[in-house]
């Protein structure tokens, strides 16, 4: 959970590789479900498009299969 957190801050920020806004929320939610909690990231994802948070809950349903 703590390395998917940091992935997911990885990509939120862009830090390093380019920013991917769908992953950070799908790697956010998987963390979260884990039990590792983030305000940045409950934050970032809440300002997401609705698009792009449905996208990533489904891909973080199908993880880990995508």
């Amino acid at each position: 959970a703590i390395a998917q957190n940091r992935l997911a801050r990885i990509l939120a920020t862009g830090r390093g590789v380019p920013a991917d806004p769908t992953a950070a929320a799908k790697y956010h939610f998987l963390a979260s479900s884990a039990g590792k909690t983030d305000d940045f990231l409950d934050t970032f994802v809440e300002n997401l498009p609705p698009e792009q948070r449905q996208l990533a809950v489904a891909a973080a349903q199908r993880w880990p299969a995508n």
